[in-house]
């Protein structure tokens, strides 16, 4: 029924997918299809878009476009491709033709039933989810700012010298509704373990890796990605990642050297400094994980940045407090990062307060 229904109820039972923790086991099975396996359309109408987002023939721009979509979500589908201006096999990202109005209906929909949700659950504000969910479908609509969130994630892994990066977008073919990056030719993090194992993947290095960026993400930059799920993690052979793209093989070894940080075409002094965008003090350049190493081990590339999340020093700072009060099991820890993050408890029946959280 979702895949009938389409748009924003997808983003929806892509989001449950994710849930294992409150979910039964069959029911994440079934879900887990929607991260990548959506009814693609035709090439035909992926064209027409291409063409009118880019403002000239596609067939100008594309020595070839694979017809068969690779990958298809909620909001678009994503084609191989090769350039006819150096040859380099790139992914084109094109948005499904009226999905925008289809996603700005679904909502008023959505809204409509949280409304009589919390006519039913009065104790419980929903207006907030509804708003959260306005502001991040109109952002992800926007590929232009998809493009600035992935060269801005990029840099800042690049910068800590990371184990795992981002594809380099084609800055000269990005618009709205098409998105054109580097292909990456890997496995999804999705596939099941004994084929990881088929394929030689250490996979406890590899969930580390994986964890490393995502944490340094949140901590240190406080930039990262607000829809993380399997569906927007390959996984490539390193030798394979350095081989496919001479430009991104250059630029990542210049990163590394020390050279200052680009976002699309303009340099961010702060992050030349050493410092994180807001200004906070990030450590020392380390050694780069992604450049060392043997050539058939294997590296995480992140995909999707169309929903991100930002948070101050201040937050980051009381959410690592929350996250090791939990681990350590400091129950004062986490009520003093609780308390820094703007919730406020009674003091009288702390336990019922946890409880409603």
């Amino acid at each position: 029924m979702i895949l009938d229904l389409q748009g924003l109820w997808v983003k929806l039972g892509q989001y449950m997918s994710t849930r294992a923790d409150a979910l039964p086991e069959s029911w994440i099975f079934f879900l887990s299809r929607l991260q990548d396996s959506m009814p693609a359309r035709p090439l035909k109408e992926v064209k027409v878009t291409i063409t009118r987002a880019l403002g000239v023939d596609s067939d100008k721009v594309f020595e070839s476009i694979e017809s068969k979509a690779i990958a298809a979500a909620s909001i678009a589908q994503v084609h191989r491709a090769v350039l006819k201006e150096g040859g380099l096999t790139v992914a084109i990202k094109v948005q499904h033709s009226h999905i925008a109005e289809m996603m700005h209906s679904d909502l008023v929909i959505f809204g409509s039933l949280l409304y009589w949700m919390g006519l039913l659950m009065p104790n419980m504000s929903l207006k907030p989810v509804l708003e959260e969910w306005s502001k991040e479908v109109s952002k992800e609509l926007d590929f232009r700012i998809e493009a600035e969130n992935m060269t801005r994630v990029r840099h800042n892994m690049m910068k800590a010298g990371l184990p795992a990066t981002v594809p380099r977008v084609i800055e000269k073919y990005v618009s709205r509704e098409v998105l054109v990056m580097r292909f990456i030719d890997g496995s999804p993090a999705s596939i099941p373990p004994h084929k990881m194992d088929r394929l030689g993947v250490d996979r406890e290095l590899l969930a580390a890796r994986v964890c490393t960026a995502v944490a340094h993400q949140i901590y240190v930059d406080g930039f990262f990605n607000g829809d993380p799920h399997p569906g927007n993690i390959l996984i490539q052979r390193r030798g394979d990642h350095f081989r496919g793209d001479p430009t991104d093989d250059l630029l990542i070894r210049a990163q590394a050297a020390g050279a200052p940080s680009t976002r699309l075409g303009t340099r961010m002094p702060s992050q030349a400094a050493g410092l994180a965008s807001d200004g906070v003090p990030v450590p020392h350049r380390m050694r780069n994980l992604l450049l060392k190493g043997p050539p058939e081990e294997y590296i995480p590339i992140m995909l999707d940045f169309g929903m991100t999340k930002e948070l101050e020093a201040g937050m980051r700072i009381a959410f690592g407090k929350m996250v090791v009060g939990v681990e350590t099991v400091d129950f004062n820890l986490v009520l003093e990062a609780f308390d820094e993050m703007g919730m406020r408890f009674s003091t009288e029946d702390i336990t019922s307060d946890v409880e409603n959280l």
